[in-house]
């Protein structure tokens, strides 16, 4: 036979988390932004030497008004312009990319391209070879960000609780 447990102040909690929404989702956004700066460090590390000049591009966003807080982690283009020796000006988010998922016939098969190589270069051999450390980063981090994220969560839910009152 399972006992009951009356949880005291539930009603009013409930009524507490319905009420301070904006709030809350303020500060679940600051634990995933710490969470997510683990994550980026670990991207920027694991670039390639000839790419380490582009890590301004590597960050994150908050996505505000979405339903759920949500931290986005990853390459933003439009920062800066790398200009090559001919002196054509490239995106460094293109750069990156195809470092990341190779080029041509070296293109990486996991990934799903929008577009498929072009009629000029399709029987063409080559290319950049896929690297990957993109995905080897957030595979190797993400629990340590969840459980950074998780942890700074827990300490702002103790302090609300101890602030309002909640046990």
């Amino acid at each position: 036979m399972t006992d009951r447990i009356k949880i005291e102040g539930i009603d009013e909690l409930s009524s507490f988390l319905q009420n301070h929404t904006k709030e809350l989702d303020k500060s679940v956004l600051q634990s995933l932004t710490k969470g997510s700066r683990l994550i980026k460090n670990e991207i920027v590390s694991r670039m390639p030497g000839n790419l380490q000049k582009f890590k301004s591009i590597i960050g994150s966003k908050n996505l505000t008004n979405s339903a759920n807080p949500t931290v986005l982690v990853g390459v933003f283009g439009r920062k800066l312009n790398f200009v090559n020796r001919r002196g054509v000006k490239w995106d460094p988010f293109m750069l990156v990319y195809w470092a990341n998922y190779g080029t041509m016939a070296n293109r990486d098969g996991s990934h799903t391209f929008q577009s498929s190589r072009r009629s000029v270069s399709r029987n063409k051999k080559g290319g950049i070879k896929p690297l990957n450390f993109f995905e080897k980063a957030i595979d190797s981090s993400m629990d340590s960000a969840l459980s950074i994220a998780a942890d700074d969560i827990d300490k702002t839910m103790d302090i609300v609780a101890s602030k309002f009152g909640f046990k």
